[in-house]
């Protein structure tokens, strides 16, 4: 498929966006830490039916949690393979060219 175009490609940029991903992902990983720990004391008092649904809602948010940072992780490796290639077509065209 021909797009008739060019395609502009800055390796900084992928770097960058490649470096952002893994900044959000530890960011966000803090602050659901921090906020499980203030929620601890409080969550420790709650028993019968309160402390099951909150441990079932804890569970899914637990899940939602692992899923995002799997994709997180997933775009962070596919910036880093992109700029990786790219770089190396770079390199190849120089060489072919230069």
């Amino acid at each position: 498929m021909s797009y008739g175009g060019e395609l502009l490609v800055h390796a900084e940029t992928l770097s960058s966006a490649s470096q952002n991903v893994a900044a959000a992902h530890n960011e966000l990983n803090s602050k659901l830490h921090d906020l499980r720990t203030l929620l601890q004391p409080l969550t420790q008092t709650w028993s019968g039916q309160a402390a099951a649904d909150y441990q079932a809602r804890q569970r899914q948010w637990d899940q939602a949690q692992a899923d995002l940072n799997e994709v997180l992780q997933q775009i962070g490796k596919v910036l880093e393979v992109a700029q990786q290639q790219y770089g190396d077509a770079e390199r190849a065209n120089i060489d072919v060219w230069g």
